[in-house]
C-alpha cells in the first residue's frame, strides 16, 4: 500500500527529523559531542538514529514502523513507516557510510510501495556539493518520471572535515527534496 492522500511530505518529515538535537538532549541527558556516541557507525546507527526513529520520530509523526523489512531474503527497507492502518507511509534508508553507498541502494528504495522515500546518508560539504546534483539527481529525477506521484528526501549529515566523521553540531544536518518540481534544498 502507498502513502494515502499524501498524509507523508517529504517536507513533513523533514520537520520532524529536525527535532533531533532537542530529543537527543532528552533522550541522552548530556551534550552531543560529549556522548562518545561516535566511536563507530554501528553504535551511531544502534545507539542514536534507530532510538530516534522509534522515539522522536514515530512520536512526531504519529506513526509506527517496521525495521529491517525483508522480501525473499533480501532487505527491502532499513524502515517503513506505517499508519494505524498499517498503510505504508514511507521508506527510509539508513547508510552511516559514504554517500557513494546511500547512491547504491537507491533502486532498492525506489522499488519500495511507499510514495514517500527517504535516504539518510553523512558525508563532507564538497561531496555533499557534487554528489546530490551529478549522482542523486539524475537517478531520483528518473525514478519520479517513471513514478510522478513519488517524493524523495535526501538529508546527509555533514562532517566538519575530511579527517573528522562526526557531526560537530547539532544541526550539521542537509536536506534535499526531489519531485515532479526538481530538487529543492531545504532550510534547517
Amino acid at each position: 500500500m502507498s502513502n494515502p492522500a499524501g498524509k507523508l511530505s517529504a517536507d513533513r518529515l523533514w520537520a520532524a527529523w529536525k527535532t533531533f538535537p532537542k530529543w537527543f538532549d532528552e533522550w541522552w541527558g548530556q551534550d552531543f559531542w560529549e556522548s562518545g556516541l561516535l566511536s563507530t557507525s554501528a553504535a551511531w546507527t544502534n545507539g542514536v538514529v534507530y532510538p530516534f526513529i522509534v522515539t522522536g520520530l514515530f512520536k512526531e509523526l504519529k506513526c509506527k514502523g517496521r525495521f529491517e523489512v525483508q522480501v525473499g531474503g533480501q532487505s527491502r527497507a532499513d524502515c517503513i513507516l506505517v499508519d494505524s492502518s498499517r498503510n505504508e507511509l514511507a521508506h527510509i534508508e539508513h547508510e552511516n557510510a559514504s554517500l557513494s553507498k546511500l547512491s547504491r541502494d537507491l533502486p532498492k528504495v525506489n522499488g519500495t510501495t511507499p510514495l514517500l522515500k527517504c535516504g539518510v546518508g553523512y558525508g563532507w560539504m564538497r561531496e555533499i556539493e557534487e554528489k546530490i546534483p551529478r549522482v542523486f539527481k539524475p537517478k531520483i529525477t528518473e525514478f519520479v518520471r517513471e513514478n510522478p506521484k513519488q517524493e524523495w528526501l535526501i538529508i546527509t549529515g555533514l562532517y566538519p572535515n575530511e579527517r573528522d566523521h562526526s557531526l560537530d553540531r547539532k544541526t550539521d544536518w542537509l536536506a534535499f527534496r526531489f519531485d515532479l518540481n526538481g530538487i529543492t534544498s531545504l532550510p534547517w
